[in-house]
């Protein structure tokens, strides 16, 4: 069987999509619950659908406290919020169904696990700095709403509910699943899925993401002097991007002078290396480079940054693109993941793109026939830009 022949999709009449990947070679399933709409970046109080989603995964998860094949988890995104599990195939439906009556159940939103989840959030975010993470907002990175401790401690039971019934509702509801499914469980998986956005049909509003504004590239000191960041934000309408990410990071790293990370830890000794981040975001990627360095080197590597990103680096893409490629594919392969890799890349590319990821196109994308888009992309986004640079100084 083929990647083309392993994919199905269903879109019922409430609006809940499903799609279903068959892979024959995995003994346990993988589930993706994810919800449109519910992450960090549309909430209108600070972490208020982070704490709806504490909620819902705390009344999901004594039900299968004692089932040792059932690994669950929960996250909320910037644009989503996500429950996963995996777990024998035969307990999908009852997953489901326990989703579903965790959002409808009163009993979810009682005052004092709102109290205890409220503290198990500040708990959670009160983790040491990190100088990576510190800078992002500096870069320009996607960011939830503003911080505002005073706002979340004042979420009710009442307007928690409100929020969780109007968010999470059968149109905003996207399902991936992957296992090797029987002819009747596939059956039976779809009967629930029936019934599943039935009971969460509740009031279709629009899916229509936030759009932000396309930010310039640029590059950033932090106020210590101690880290370089590089932020990109791609152009949208392309929905390779998280490929064209990967790829363009492995060419950085070509083992060459003509590569970024080789000129600045071994030609020039400036770094020990690059840490990458990248991601999805409102229909196109994100992507940001930092350098741990000494202060007194971080305006002269900022320097390099611009220098490089300047250029059209046409003999980097010369001798080193089919390389790249071939790496960044090799690092992509099912054979290579876990299935909970593969329903969580396709749940990111259906909440940014609103379509199911065709996995025949995302390995496409990257083979050797392919190599002048791929090219093209890289070129259009991180290369002969003009960069400002920031230097953000203590006060």
């Amino acid at each position: 069987m083929n990647i083309a022949e392993r994919k199905k999709d269903w879109q019922f009449d409430n609006g809940l999509s499903l799609t279903y990947r068959h892979y024959p070679q995995y003994p346990i399933a993988s589930v993706s619950i994810n919800v449109l709409d519910a992450g960090s970046y549309q909430e209108e109080t600070f972490q208020q659908n982070h704490l709806i989603e504490h909620l819902v995964y705390m009344a999901m998860k004594p039900h299968f406290a004692k089932e040792p094949d059932v690994y669950m988890s929960a996250q909320t995104n910037l644009e989503s919020a996500q429950y996963t599990c995996r777990l024998p195939a035969a307990k999908i439906i009852n997953f489901l169904n326990h989703f579903e009556f965790a959002v409808n159940d009163p009993d979810t939103f009682k005052d004092e696990i709102i109290e205890r989840e409220k503290q198990a959030i500040k708990n959670e975010l009160n983790k040491p700095g990190n100088a990576c993470n510190d800078l992002l907002p500096l870069l320009g990175w996607a960011q939830g709403v503003r911080e505002d401790w005073d706002a979340f401690d004042s979420l009710s039971n009442q307007r928690l509910k409100e929020v969780c019934t109007s968010s999470y509702v059968s149109h905003k509801l996207h399902l991936e699943i992957a296992g090797n499914l029987s002819a009747e469980q596939l059956d039976n998986l779809i009967s629930a899925c029936f019934q599943l956005e039935k009971r969460l049909a509740g009031k279709k509003t629009s899916n229509a993401q936030q759009k932000a504004k396309q930010q310039d590239s640029r590059i950033v000191i932090s106020p210590d002097k101690h880290t370089v960041g590089y932020f990109c934000d791609l152009h949208a309408g392309n929905n390779n991007a998280y490929l064209t990410m990967a790829c363009a990071y492995h060419l950085f790293h070509a083992s060459s002078s003509l590569g970024l990370y080789h000129n600045l830890r071994f030609d020039k000794g400036f770094i020990y290396n690059l840490i990458r981040a990248y991601h999805l975001f409102n229909g196109r990627g994100q992507f940001a480079l930092f350098a741990q360095v000494q202060p007194q080197s971080s305006e002269v590597v900022a320097d390099e940054l611009k220098s490089f990103f300047s250029q059209s680096n046409e003999q980097l893409f010369e001798e080193y693109l089919p390389w790249a490629a071939q790496k960044c594919l090799s690092s992509q392969m099912i054979s290579m993941e876990t299935l909970s890799e593969v329903t969580k890349r396709a749940s990111q590319h259906y909440v940014n793109f609103q379509t199911p990821l065709d996995e025949s196109a995302f390995y496409q994308y990257l083979q050797p026939s392919n190599l002048d888009v791929v090219k093209a992309d890289i070129q259009n986004n991180f290369f002969t830009q003009e960069l400002e640079v920031i230097s953000h100084d203590r006060d």
